[in-house]
């Protein structure tokens, strides 16, 4: 078990004067932000690095370590739905193909799971624009609050 108190704590963003043109974590706090952002815990992702879970709950109180967190979260969930996206073409020509198949059985499943999925994509891409615009709506309440 690691004592909090020996541990290195990772000095935060590298300044543009540590690298020019660039505003990059240390390679600790990249570390930790890729572990993290892939769903590690702290308790996991410390170690990584040779921090407590502590250590690392103690990183994500700065705003800026937490924002990088969310923003490589965000980032995997980007490429994970653009490859599930890619691989639902080739799953639709195969549900599409099975309205084709002899069997009754097969062709009524096929056709259900084809109405069943365009209602679900449907509903998310409207509950998706409702949330954009109440994200718009807060940002310009908050904007105006600032003024």
């Amino acid at each position: 078990m690691t004592n909090d108190h020996d541990e290195t704590e990772p000095s935060g963003p590298l300044t543009d004067a540590d690298r020019p043109g660039e505003n990059l974590f240390d390679p600790i706090d990249e570390v930790l932000i890729e572990a993290i952002a892939a769903g590690a815990t702290y308790a996991e992702a410390g170690p990584l690095v040779g921090l407590s879970a502590r250590s690392v709950r103690r990183r994500m109180t700065a705003e800026d370590f937490a924002s990088a967190v969310e923003t490589r979260r965000h980032e995997r969930m980007s490429q994970i739905t653009g490859a599930l996206m890619d691989a639902s073409q080739q799953a639709v020509q195969i549900l599409l193909a099975g309205l084709e198949e002899e069997g009754v059985y097969q062709r009524m499943r096929a056709a259900q799971l084809v109405l069943s999925m365009s209602l679900r994509f449907r509903s998310v891409g409207k509950l998706e624009q409702r949330v954009a615009a109440l994200e718009r709506l807060i940002a310009e309440h908050e904007a105006e609050a600032d003024q």
